[in-house]
């Protein structure tokens, strides 16, 4: 009886544990059935680690011009685990007015803080390297 009651606490209590949030506890919007469908606040601002990458075989899966959302690779595509595809954002402090659209996916290690921006080639993506606690304007 025991056993059972851990078990039962166990799968109420660690799937909670890896819901995806925002800082400050806000929930994002998530395409994945196992966590519903949650809005993100149009103009909500959080801090982001950015790495960069490119459409190389090494760095992607078998269809390296072909992003998760299934759009072809082009300026501006951007790979985030928690926001829905088609959400665009800003990033004021790399790239000024720039808009990105999330329409890629990163490794599921990753989690909603991380962000990975398409380059045309390797050398561009390694050039960028990475950069920690950069500020995210989500447009819609």
């Amino acid at each position: 009886m025991r056993r059972i009651v851990i078990f039962t606490l166990f799968l109420l209590i660690v799937p909670a544990l890896f819901t995806p949030t925002l800082e400050r506890g806000r929930d994002i919007r998530v395409d994945t059935p196992e966590y519903g469908e949650r809005a993100v606040p149009e103009g909500y601002s959080l801090s982001a680690v950015f790495t960069a990458y490119s459409s190389s075989l090494d760095e992607t899966d078998n269809t390296p011009f072909i992003t998760a959302s299934g759009a072809g690779v082009r300026d501006g595509i951007i790979a985030n685990n928690c926001l829905p595809f088609g959400t665009e954002i800003v990033i004021p402090g790399l790239f000024d007015d720039k808009v990105f659209v999330v329409e890629d996916r990163k490794n599921s290690r990753y989690g909603c803080q991380w962000f990975d921006i398409w380059y045309s080639s390797k050398s561009e993506a390694k050039r960028f390297g990475i950069v920690r606690n950069a500020e995210v304007l989500v447009l819609n």
